[in-house]
């Protein structure tokens, strides 16, 4: 099986990366992030989120399903 592939795009016209591809633990991982986000109503389409970034490989990984995320649910 495959991997999905997303594209990742910079707010200039050169691409930063011109895929990354989903992994199955990366494809789970985020399911199961929007299920809690259903179960619970954390937002609702075209909210905005204001992240606070460490450097540290949570708030990387935070920082990466939200984008994720971002592309499916409209928002920013």
């Amino acid at each position: 099986m495959r991997p999905s592939k997303l594209s990742l795009k910079s707010s200039k016209s050169t691409p930063l990366s011109s895929e990354v591809p989903l992994t199955p633990f990366v494809r789970r991982f985020i399911k199961r992030v929007q299920n809690t986000v259903q179960k619970f109503a954390l937002w609702q389409k075209g909210d905005t989120f204001i992240i606070g970034v460490s450097g540290g490989p949570d708030s990387l990984c935070l920082l990466d399903v939200l984008f994720v995320l971002s592309q499916k649910h409209a928002f920013t």
